[in-house]
């Protein structure tokens, strides 16, 4: 489900997630709308004890701040592009979605949606830095951590709020200003 690649001084260096995140979503959502208190009902969810990757998790789909956590990461290995992009996704409130070239815009790069969107599949801390909120400017998902077909990015996005419409795109609504 999450596993967390740790510096050797301890940081977060990466999250790795896996297709177990989707059941896991599945099972929780029905049950989010219903529990004052979902970040427990997540804690009860998992067995074993808090590691970074869990800690990671629950702060997400409690709805938690997540700036707390970026001291704790390491970024060995990204670029200073890549920090911007990712400093920028993390300004994407929760329950809105970006296009990549808005994100661009954001960035003052306006013709480097590419760019974003290498930096989005070479995210190291998905979640914490949520590159799912990237969408393509027509409301299609696209890919999410390199991989093609957006089950696991459709199931955080409808986590958050965020609607579809019949064509399975994002509906403008959901799009930051």
């Amino acid at each position: 489900m999450a596993q967390a690649v740790l510096s050797a001084d301890g940081r977060i260096e990466r999250i790795i997630l896996d297709e177990g995140l989707v059941q896991l979503l599945d099972a929780l959502m029905p049950l989010a709308a219903d529990s004052p208190d979902f970040s427990q009902l997540v804690r009860s969810a998992f067995c074993a004890p808090p590691d970074p990757a869990l800690s990671a998790l629950l702060a997400f789909f409690s709805g938690a701040d997540l700036r707390e956590y970026y001291a704790r990461c390491s970024y060995n290995g990204c670029t200073p592009w890549q920090l911007g992009v990712m400093q920028a996704m993390a300004s994407i409130e929760r329950g809105k979605v970006l296009s990549y070239g808005g994100l661009a815009a954001r960035l003052s790069a306006s013709r480097a949606a590419r760019a974003v969107g290498n930096s989005c599949a070479r995210n190291p801390l998905p979640l914490l830095y949520p590159c799912h909120r990237v969408v393509q400017s027509d409301g299609r998902i696209g890919a999410f951590m390199s991989r093609k077909g957006g089950t696991l990015k459709r199931r955080l996005l409808e986590f958050e709020g965020v609607h579809f419409d019949s064509n399975g795109r994002v509906c403008a609504e959901c799009f930051a200003g």
